[in-house]
């Protein structure tokens, strides 16, 4: 029995020790086979941007290290014989029973990275870490701050550290969509550009969003960029921007039966303390401003026909019969888009404006055809109603305001409303109408 039991007992440390030395290799194999999948799709795309290429792939039992070229597609460059911009990028993994866990930098001995030694002195500014296995991505990137002298230009450029965190998991698939969804974070410390008499400082900002996937191409978000400041001038002239945060959101509304019916897109943009100075006098000066506005109303098969279609043509070489194709699709998705600007307000010490906006195509698929081939046509098409009220000390302060409202009194369509000028315009079938009165 002791005899038995001790077999067992060897013959599980002999199992456990194969399996120990089988699962990471067969784990190397499939990280190799998934990474060519990923090569294989995105160079498939007809307008992807860059190609991709897995060079020098050494696979060892617990480690792989390979080298992965991304070359920058660049028609002009092409046609000219001139060299493509590739970057090189070093790769290490590690991989056991678990995660793939990996690090990535440029390598600077490639010759696609040759600007690494004119710029860096050989040390990659640009770091990736993480993990993943076969269904979630943990992905940290690092820029270290750096100053770059441009050769044969004047000035000098201060980039400022930043690190970015992206997580994505891949999802089951109900209903036939995969629910998969990300979220990334970025962190920024700004960057300084001086270029002769011109300089830009861009002061910290970060940037967060997340997003799911709603069907096989569309995928809701959502997003927020904040920047703590901005400058830009040179000897005649300076203009400095406050805190800046934009939001933004795309998302498909549902029918009664909860499946996606059309697309909506809405965003908000928010600006404190824009001043302008010419020669030390103040040219411009805004306490703040604000703008919220959206873009609904195609439908999602719409809307995804659509963006399947364009990805299989090449715009520099599309034949009559794949413009035939793309074209009702567009005219479908003119037809029923919608933009809508909720509100626009700017607010400065003289007094402040504010305005909305509701604008959309009214018009036939032979109207819209020939509307795209002479731009000019496209204002008859449109139905627009804008609303806009101002202060008249700002009126009175502003020539652009002055000259508007001049053009109204002239006109008899000048109204005031709470010591407001007043301005409610209609566009339709190319006619103008303001504060009910026809313009020609």
């Amino acid at each position: 029995m002791q005899k038995l039991t001790t077999g067992i007992f060897a013959g599980a440390i002999v199992i456990g020790a194969a399996s120990a030395a089988y699962i990471p290799v067969q784990v190397g194999y499939q990280v190799e086979a998934q990474l060519q999948q990923v090569v294989n799709v995105q160079n498939a795309k007809v307008n992807s941007g860059f190609q991709i290429e897995l060079l020098n792939y050494q696979r060892f039992a617990y480690s792989t290290t390979f080298l992965s070229r991304i070359t920058l597609a660049d028609i002009d460059a092409q046609q000219n014989g001139r060299p493509l911009l590739s970057l090189d990028i070093q790769h290490q993994l590690q991989h056991g029973f678990g995660k793939v866990r990996f690090v990535s930098e440029l390598a600077p001995e490639q010759q696609g990275n040759k600007f690494l030694k004119d710029y860096f002195n050989d040390q990659s500014p640009l770091r990736l870490k993480g993990e993943f296995d076969h269904n979630s991505l943990n992905l940290d990137a690092y820029l270290d701050g750096f100053t770059l002298k441009p050769q044969g230009q004047e000035g000098t450029i201060y980039v400022q550290p930043a690190v970015a965190q992206l997580f994505y998991q891949q999802g089951e698939v109900v209903e036939g969509i995969a629910q998969n969804h990300y979220r990334l974070n970025t962190v920024w410390n700004g960057a300084d550009l001086i270029a002769g008499r011109d300089y830009l400082k861009l002061r910290p900002a970060s940037f967060k969003v997340t997003g799911s996937q709603a069907t096989d191409y569309l995928w809701r978000y959502q997003s927020q960029l904040g920047l703590t400041g901005m400058e830009f001038g040179n000897q005649g002239f300076v203009l400095k921007a406050g805190a800046l945060l934009l939001q933004d959101q795309f998302s498909l509304t549902a029918q009664e039966d909860k499946t996606p019916s059309s697309i909506h897109y809405q965003s908000q943009l928010k600006l404190q303390g824009l001043t302008g100075e010419q020669f030390g006098q103040t040219a411009l000066k805004i306490n703040s401003a604000s703008l919220a506005y959206q873009i609904s109303g195609p439908t999602v098969a719409n809307t995804e026909a659509l963006i399947s279609a364009s990805q299989q043509i090449d715009p520099e070489q599309m034949s009559n019969e794949q413009a035939q194709q793309i074209l009702p699709l567009l005219i479908e998705f003119l037809q029923a888009l919608n933009v809508q600007i909720d509100s626009l307000n700017v607010s400065t010490p003289e007094g402040s404006l504010d305005s909305n906006l509701q604008l959309q195509v009214d018009a036939s698929q032979d109207e819209l055809i020939q509307a795209l081939s002479a731009p000019m046509l496209l204002t008859r098409l449109l139905d627009a109603n804008a609303n806009l009220l101002v202060d008249k000390t700002l009126v009175q302060s502003t020539m652009p305001l002055q000259m508007l409202a001049m053009q109204l009194y002239g006109a008899g369509a000048y109204e005031e409303k709470e010591d407001k000028m007043s301005v409610m315009a209609e566009l339709k079938q190319g006619r103008l109408t303001i504060n009910g009165v026809a313009t020609e």
